[in-house]
């Protein structure tokens, strides 16, 4: 299992959004379970001692099965306001033009309900390889596998510029050290636009070559925190459907999706950036929930041990 957290543990805890499981009367989380396995192991190894050995085994090999679980947490409190160093476990990629990353002031962080707080990473583009494809943007060196379901919150603030029609983009795929914009199974994009400009397409949910999978006419505004979340639930291997929503807080704005998407590698990464304006990023929180097997193993052979628990 690969965790990164790097987020202040209260926020980290607020935010993390994991479902809790009741084991051997106690509620823990998943990550708990699978950080622990090795004590519970040990533990259970000593109280069913008298148990036929040869069962043994088949418990322990549940728990030591690689689950594949990955956990990316971050909310930019361990940075320093004004700072052009990426966090740990970030870097910032360069597809087109001269991007550019800072950590922003203090107070232009969000504070997870709408309002500024703390502080927020700040990705400036200054171009973009397509339309819908942005020209920079800061991801974590964090691998996600596709084979698993993916659940991901963040909040975005999209600067005024004075430009009109600026954009906040999030990438999910290929895209550790780039992207061509011309392999349509490499990544998905979701590029969200605000409302001026005169452009009739303000939202569009896009593949590695640009083309629109979804798209929706509704802006939001500038200087405004928005949440999202972003679903992947595999169909079979790497194709499965996708989907984003935004919110204000209060209510859903829109959702964009696609259905029998498939990715060209099971391996991806996150990013966040623009085509060409300046957005602001926090509370970034995504966990890869492995397929039910492994857990699904452990509850057998548990329950093994128990009945034979019984008639001994």
């Amino acid at each position: 299992m690969i965790v990164v957290a790097n987020a202040h543990p209260e926020t980290a805890a607020k935010q993390s959004g994991i479902r809790k499981f009741g084991f051997i009367g106690n509620a823990i989380t998943f990550k708990k379970l699978i950080k622990h396995h090795r004590i519970l192991s040990s533990l259970i190894f000593c109280y069913f001692s008298n148990i036929k050995t040869c069962l043994f085994p088949l418990f322990s090999l549940a728990l030591a099965l690689p689950v594949g679980a990955t956990t990316i947490i971050e909310t930019f409190e361990g940075s320093s306001a004004g700072s052009s160093t990426p966090p740990t476990n970030w870097s910032l990629v360069t597809v087109a033009g001269s991007p550019s990353y800072v950590t922003s002031a203090t107070n232009e962080g969000s504070d997870g309900t709408g309002g500024s707080t703390g502080l927020a990473g700040e990705v400036n583009s200054d171009n973009f390889l397509d339309a819908n494809l942005p020209g920079g943007y800061l991801t974590s060196s964090q691998v996600i596998d596709l084979n698993n379901s993916v659940h991901g919150t963040f909040d975005f603030f999209i600067v005024d510029n004075g430009g009109g029609f600026e954009d906040f983009a999030f990438v999910i795929g290929d895209i550790g050290t780039g992207f061509t914009g011309s392999t349509a199974d490499e990544l998905l994009s979701i590029k969200i636009a605000e409302s001026g400009g005169g452009f009739g397409t303000k939202g569009t949910l896009s593949n590695g070559s640009g083309s629109s999978l979804d798209s929706t006419n509704t802006g939001l505004a500038d200087n405004t925190w928005y949440t999202a979340t972003f679903t992947w639930t595999p169909t079979s291997g790497i194709t499965g459907d996708a989907s984003i929503t935004v919110n204000n807080f209060s209510s859903n704005v829109y959702t964009l999706s696609t259905t029998g998407f498939t990715f060209g590698s099971s391996s991806a990464q996150i990013g966040f950036g623009s085509v060409n304006d300046t957005i602001r990023f926090d509370n970034v929180n995504f966990v890869s929930i492995p397929e039910p097997s492994t857990l699904g193993l452990i509850g057998i052979a548990f329950g093994c041990l128990m009945m034979l628990k019984r008639r001994a």
